[in-house]
């Protein structure tokens, strides 16, 4: 059996850290993945990161940057306030790696690799 996801997107607000009891980093982000085709939808994805990861995605990465994330899409069943059985998903990240520079993307090969191909546009472009 396989559980693996990969998406490419950008940041829609800072990531947010906590720790746990025991003192492990966990951090928590949005990210936003634009849809291929005519018309422009974007969906939105849950990511939980742990550990190392946690702490670099809260060191290194703020809104709007564009980040690669792998890992596995995890399910939560919970019950609401009026006790109605619902569901939630998140992808967990084994890994997240910024696909630009600081806020500008000046100089990196990743960044412009990404522009000269159709399968990621840019929400945050002029």
């Amino acid at each position: 059996m396989l559980n693996s996801v990969v998406i490419i997107g950008r940041l829609v607000a800072d990531p947010e850290h906590r720790e746990t009891n025991t003192g492990k980093g966990v951090a928590n982000m949005r990210i936003a993945v634009d849809r291929k085709g005519r018309e422009k939808e974007t969906d939105f994805f849950s990511v939980t990161a742990w550990g190392q990861t946690a702490d670099f995605v809260c060191t290194y990465l703020q809104k709007g940057r564009l980040v690669a994330v792998q890992g596995r899409l995890q399910v939560r069943s919970y019950k609401d306030k009026e006790n109605v059985q619902r569901q939630s998903y998140e992808i967990v990240a084994d890994s997240v790696q910024p696909l630009d520079s600081r806020k500008d993307g000046v100089g990196s090969p990743m960044v412009a690799a990404a522009a000269e191909s159709d399968e990621i546009s840019d929400p945050f472009a002029d």
